[in-house]
């Protein structure tokens, strides 16, 4: 009897035992399991319903430029085959990559993958392929995605997420997971603010969950999508690309490299910032410029052409942009104050004159070129070589503007320079003698009103004045500017010369002149190439 009620307390204790066992473990690691196939599931379900959808055969179609481009040196170490584009690196001594990128901005949720054949590992140190995304937000994040093999030959993938942080990009968050597969597809999809890291071993459809980074809604940049192969030490890759695919609620091709933006006319008002267009080129034509205004603010003069002098037209028009007429072949126009002459340039021909309704034409100099008439009316200016020809236009006396000494301190004077509205200095780009760009004023029948404004290594030739006859407008690439922009610059002693903020970021802002009055500038213009809704095609 008490045997059998010991078998029976070891009976209980053994059920009261299992029955407190941690069963929920097993529970949690099934459930665990079946929530990530759903996930997976309803990754795949959304990425099928997105309405642009890209898809690349490296065999069939190679690299066109129109959507990936890479260095020189990484093109050396791509080979296009049957089977795909082959992608190798061999390091020596430190980190080596060879990187391609995928010309393409997403928009919103998006689904990237990548199919991978024939990869081969070689060397202790550690080597990787993959995927990765450049996102537009503050900390510029990048999600990427790795087979790699890690040190003492352990085979993975790895995920991360790297960030700015103090300026300097951190690559501290990453893990691995076991993957022994030489070939199988890469894939970074993004939901709301998540990044799902999964992959799909050798030839299985059936992708598993590697991993997954809280990152932003915000756009990828333009260039988003890159692939690289890296490797440490005295390892080397070798991997075959063979499909690239991309799924997203929006996809964004970069403007076309290489193609020339319109150059329309627009009016800045200094008061208020307003911007607006005024004229563009006519059917045929490619760009407005050297555009000026009559004195009395009525009217400007412009030329227009396909972009180049053989083409060009002069053009005078009211101050909104109306009556737009063509007045014959010339370029470089520019008014003489009572409006009823121009004096401008023609290719062959040199400074030549007309009537303002385009009768009467002379030459006046067949060996000048770009001219501009004095407010006042008393002179017109050209760039002849190193110095600059002042003909008077009631005697025809011809002088020349810099002093022999004033004439070592330039080199070639270039086209469109710019008077001053009280007719009593003349603004210029010039050569230096160190080789770069100069700005530069000089005062008339005054040696010692000479000064280099500002230097640059990129300088566009017209120059215009302000009102107040001190300050300048000008195109050039300023010392902390990434791309020419219009700025301004004071003669006063020690002058900074400061891009013209009204102008928006990232226009072409070029042959600025200001209204006499001094309420206006005009310019040729172009806002910024804008990327385009990809279409399929």
């Amino acid at each position: 009897m008490a045997n059998r009620q010991r078998s029976l307390l070891v009976v209980v204790l053994l059920t009261v035992a299992v029955s407190t066992l941690p069963e929920a473990n097993g529970q949690d690691a099934v459930k665990a399991e079946s929530d990530t196939v759903e996930l997976i599931a309803a990754l795949n379900q959304r990425r099928a319903e997105f309405p642009a959808v890209f898809s690349h055969n490296f065999a069939n179609d190679g690299l066109p430029p129109k959507f990936f481009v890479a260095g020189d040196a990484d093109l050396d170490n791509m080979q296009q085959r049957r089977d795909g584009l082959v992608a190798r690196v061999q390091a020596n001594g430190t980190w080596t990559s060879t990187n391609l990128t995928l010309q393409f901005q997403l928009i919103g949720d998006f689904d990237v993958e990548a199919d991978f054949t024939g990869l081969k590992f070689k060397g202790p140190e550690f080597s990787g392929v993959g995927i990765a995304i450049a996102i537009d937000d503050e900390q510029k994040l990048i999600p990427r995605i790795l087979r790699s093999k890690e040190l003492r030959e352990r085979q993975t993938v790895r995920v991360s997420m790297s960030k700015i942080i103090d300026g300097e990009r951190d690559f501290g968050d990453n893990s691995q997971a076991p993957c022994e597969a030489m070939s199988g597809v890469l894939r970074l999809s993004r939901r709301g603010k998540t990044i799902y890291y999964l992959v799909a071993d050798n030839d299985t459809a059936d992708f598993r969950l590697v991993g997954q980074r809280t990152a932003t809604a915000d756009p990828t940049t333009p260039k988003a999508i890159q692939f690289r192969s890296l490797s440490d030490g005295s390892a080397s890759s070798e991997v075959v690309w063979t499909n690239i695919r991309l799924a997203a609620e929006r996809l964004l091709q970069p403007p076309p490299r290489g193609v020339t933006p319109i150059r329309s006319l627009y009016v800045l008002t200094f008061a208020d910032g307003n911007l607006k267009k005024i004229a563009e080129p006519a059917p045929g034509m490619t760009q407005l410029g050297s555009a000026e205004w009559s004195s009395d603010g009525k009217t400007i003069v412009c030329d227009m052409s396909k972009g180049g002098t053989a083409t060009s037209r002069i053009i005078r028009m009211k101050a909104d942009g109306s009556d737009f007429e063509d007045l014959g072949h010339g370029c470089m126009p520019s008014l003489s104050p009572d409006g009823k002459k121009i004096v401008y340039s023609v290719p062959g021909r040199g400074i030549t004159t007309m009537n303002s309704d385009g009768s009467n034409v002379e030459t006046i100099d067949a060996q000048g070129w770009g001219t501009q008439w004095s407010p006042d009316g008393k002179h017109i200016a050209w760039a002849s070589g190193n110095n600059i020809t002042l003909l008077n236009t009631e005697t025809d006396e011809r002088t020349q503007l810099l002093t022999p000494a004033q004439q070592l301190m330039v080199g070639h004077i270039y086209w469109n320079l710019g008077w001053s509205h009280d007719s009593k200095s003349i603004a210029f780009k010039s050569g230096s003698p160190a080789g770069k760009y100069q700005l530069v004023v000089a005062d008339i029948g005054s040696p010692d009103g000479f000064q280099v404004l500002y230097t640059s290594t990129n300088m566009e030739e017209d120059v215009s004045w302000m009102a107040d006859n001190e300050s300048i407008v000008f195109t050039a690439m300023l010392e902390d500017g990434a791309r020419r922009e219009l700025a301004t610059i004071s003669r006063e002693k020690g002058a900074v010369a400061k891009r013209l903020s009204a102008i928006p970021e990232g226009w072409i802002g070029l042959n600025p002149d200001c209204s006499p009055d001094g309420k206006y500038a005009v310019f040729a213009g172009a806002p910024p190439p804008q990327p385009t809704e990809w279409t399929g095609k």
